[in-house]
């Protein structure tokens, strides 16, 4: 290997005890930046482009530029996008600003489950392998397969934004295997069905508990329900708000009529 240089396995690979690697290995480049009193490190999947990087480096050094530094950790970039997901700059699928609720969820499973295995890694050093470690993990604990894809799906998140701003090339969130949840039972409540659950209501609930039963609404699209959005004529509901149990009212992805 050039000078500069190294190897890196994931976790648990076997090559590092003497047995044939059983893994995807990464390569550092890394070079001592004087400015700066520090090293200056970056990871690759290919060891020509760990090479190229190093001769670039070098390069600008001597001429007095300035040097790449390495991407930031799993933890600091995510600490990054939750800040950017709550004021509405980076967006879900389809473009829709993500729901409190939602970018919650996200925050909790980064802290509680990715930060503490995975956080202070860079995340150019984190690799396919090492997530598929992480789920396994998880999954030996115990933890529900929602659960589980909850934390992939944020540091899928994560990584979605930094290759879209063409700070990183490498996802390894793909191609990571998740538990299955099970088949999920569907049914419909005959209308028969339908009365019957009603009539066992109490009768001030009644209206509030048909208008879920029969338009679809979520709970908190009836939280946030108003007036002047029901035009009983025209047997019409205009699902404009929901209602998020922290930040209070919100405007839904789409209006929607029931």
């Amino acid at each position: 290997m050039a000078k500069g240089i190294r190897e890196r396995h994931a976790r648990g690979c076997r090559s590092p005890g003497g047995g044939r690697c059983d893994c995807e290995p990464s390569f550092e480049a890394q070079l001592w930046n004087p400015v700066e009193g520090k090293p200056v490190r970056r990871t690759f999947r290919d060891p020509a482009d760990a090479r190229t990087w190093l001769r670039d480096a070098r390069i600008a050094l001597r001429r007095g530029r300035a040097v790449v530094h390495a991407v930031p950790t799993l933890e600091q970039a995510g600490e990054a996008w939750l800040g950017l997901a709550r004021s509405g700059v980076v967006r879900a699928r389809g473009g829709h600003p993500y729901k409190p609720a939602s970018v919650r969820d996200y925050e909790r499973a980064l802290r509680l489950r990715a930060y503490p295995a995975l956080g202070s890694e860079p995340l150019d050093e984190i690799t396919r392998g090492d997530l598929q470690a992480l789920v396994d993990k998880l999954g030996e604990k115990g933890l529900a397969a929602t659960t589980i894809e909850t934390t992939v799906n944020a540091v899928r998140a994560i990584y979605r934004h930094e290759i879209g701003r063409d700070r990183l090339k490498v996802n390894p969130t793909r191609g990571v295997e998740l538990p299955s949840g099970g088949a999920r039972r569907e049914r419909f409540a005959t209308p028969a069905e339908a009365k019957a659950l009603l009539a066992a209501v109490p009768v001030e609930d009644r209206a509030t508990w048909a208008t879920a039963f029969y338009a679809g609404l979520r709970r908190g699209e009836l939280m946030a329900l108003r007036e002047q959005v029901v035009d009983v004529k025209a047997a019409e509901i205009r699902a404009e708000f929901g209602w998020d149990a922290v930040e209070g009212e919100q405007e839904t992805n789409g209006r929607e009529r029931r």
